[in-house]
């Protein structure tokens, strides 16, 4: 009886390490933007993080920071892939903090 506890103890221990492996972590050098809302109060948009979370929906990271272009540039691009009917949603102040983040680190 006390092998099988402990198999079992290892096995949900095992899954356990899987399952924390597997989980997506924060990157510690994240780049924000504090954008003011319509009732005066600071928001702060971490532009890096809503880049790495929506455009690898469809394709990697590597394909945005293969690009090279202004805020004109990027706001069409980010236009773009919005329309095409995925999943990435931008408020206003995202997307000028996106778009913003994009042309300053990608230019």
């Amino acid at each position: 009886m006390t092998k099988k506890l402990l198999l079992t103890f290892l096995l949900v221990l095992g899954v356990i390490l899987i399952l924390a492996a597997c989980a997506p972590t924060a990157s510690p050098a994240s780049t924000t933007a504090a954008t003011s809302s319509s009732s005066g109060s600071s928001t702060t948009i971490d532009a890096k993080a809503l880049v790495e979370i929506q455009c690898v929906q469809c394709h990697g990271l590597d394909r945005v920071e293969s690009k090279k272009s202004d805020a004109a540039g990027w706001t069409k691009i980010v236009d773009r892939m919005m329309a095409k009917g995925g999943n990435i949603t931008y408020t206003a102040d995202e997307k000028a903090a996106v778009i913003a983040y994009l042309a300053e680190t990608y230019k």
